[in-house]
């Protein structure tokens, strides 16, 4: 899962990007000027983690490993 995340997170504008597994965060560097912290949470999101600012498709999220699932959020 940490892997899939960090991956993600290899695009442009993002320095670093590092997934903590114990505190299941995202530590994120990157430049203001390239990309926005919304189209960060997007990438997340789209490869079927869920952020504080947005949602996984749920076909996504289902195509998760089992080991990689989490308890999900209601939807809004």
């Amino acid at each position: 899962c940490k892997s899939r995340i960090e991956k993600a997170l290899k695009i442009e504008g993002v320095k670093k990007g590092e997934w903590n597994v114990d505190t299941k965060k995202a530590t994120v560097t990157f430049d203001i000027h390239t990309i926005s912290p919304d189209a960060i949470h997007k990438a997340i999101a789209a490869v079927g983690y869920d952020t504080e600012l947005a949602r996984a498709e749920d076909k996504v999220y289902k195509n998760l490993p089992g080991c990689c699932q989490y308890d999900r959020a209601p939807k809004k």
